[in-house]
């Protein structure tokens, strides 16, 4: 477009000439727009960095796992009494912190239970029974809160053996023991279909229940890189 006449009126009037004022703009947007992909680069490259970092954690982890088991027996001693003295104390955001809108939101129609006590055992010991009645070969699993210690239950029975040598191997100090834990089940919520709302649009309503706990570990030896 020819704005040389725009451009003398401008100057006539003291003004700045219209095709230096576009030509600033298309500076000024060119700028902008450089700075746009800069900023998507380097976000693309801190990106590309976490996924790295997460995934080496992920392979590293994989090396390092000995052993994981399901603890037995629980229903049948303290982990029930253990939740209740997390949960009195306020060791844990009962949730995650979730309301029912949220979960309505961003979590509907999956169970959303209270708490998986994720850092509030301050230490989980396996201990050999030999004066057990029932099983010699038999190992505990202790959980500690503190100074608190809740028994949990049992290593499988098919699997003390394996358990037993990873224990001797630390004590030997052939490993670096570490014992990862996820308590599963307990009080959930779950944002589901009113069944009484026959309309186009049911809304979701919250419901409740309760699953047994559970209790899983996997044994680790930090020592592999």
């Amino acid at each position: 477009m020819d704005n040389t006449v725009g451009d003398t009126y401008q100057v006539r009037h003291g003004l700045k000439p219209f095709s230096v004022e576009q030509a600033e703009i298309a500076q000024r947007n060119a700028k902008k727009i450089a700075e746009i992909k800069a900023e998507q680069a380097r976000r693309k490259v801190l990106t590309d960095r976490a996924r790295e970092t997460i995934q080496g954690a992920i392979e590293k982890r994989k090396s390092q796992e000995l052993f994981h088991f399901k603890v037995r027996g629980t229903t049948h001693h303290d982990i029930k009494k253990m939740v209740t003295f997390a949960r009195k104390n306020d060791l844990f955001d009962p949730y995650d912190g979730w309301t029912a809108s949220d979960i309505k939101e961003f979590s509907p129609y999956d169970e959303v239970f209270e708490t998986d006590l994720s850092g509030v055992l301050t230490d989980l010991k396996l201990i050999t029974e030999p004066e057990n009645k029932y099983d010699p070969n038999a190992i505990k699993v202790i959980a500690y809160i503190d100074e608190h210690e809740f028994m949990l239950g049992y290593v499988p029975k098919e699997y003390t053996a394996e358990v037993k040598g990873i224990m001797i191997s630390q004590q030997d100090g052939k490993i670096d023991l570490h014992v990862e834990y996820e308590l599963t089940g307990g009080k959930y919520k779950i944002a589901e279909e009113d069944d009484d709302d026959f309309s186009d649009d049911p809304k979701l309503k919250m419901h409740t229940g309760n699953f047994d706990y559970g209790f899983n570990i996997v044994l680790l030896d930090e020592n592999i890189e």
